[in-house]
């Protein structure tokens, strides 16, 4: 490989220069959402190889994005109602100001 030649990444290695798993990114090379080019590296055998700046680049896309329309990060904690009263009550006693809703609806018993 030559100075001019851009770095050529295979799946694997992609993985690891952006910290995500194989799977991960092998989704988002063939969706299309990380640009790639088969390259055939034996007879009948073609590997997607990467370039490196179109890791920097997708990676570079992604920082701060959110699937939420508000830009806030969401995440999801499975507690029992016990348990959810006493984070509550941490919360509150923190002065956090945070929503806390339950994902099921609590059944009413008679």
């Amino acid at each position: 490989m030559n100075a001019s030649s851009p770095k050529l990444y295979g799946i694997k290695d992609a993985a690891e220069f952006l910290g995500l798993s194989v799977c991960w990114v092998r989704r988002a090379v063939l969706a299309g959402k990380i640009p790639s080019e088969k390259v055939e590296i034996a007879k009948n055998t073609l590997k997607h190889m990467i370039t490196e700046e179109a890791l920097v680049e997708w990676r570079k896309s992604l920082s701060g994005r959110s699937k939420r329309s508000d830009g806030r990060g969401k995440y999801v904690l499975y507690a029992t109602p016990e348990e959810h009263e006493s984070i509550q009550k941490l919360i509150e006693e923190g002065g956090i100001e945070a929503l806390i809703q339950r994902a099921n609806k609590v059944k009413k018993t008679e």
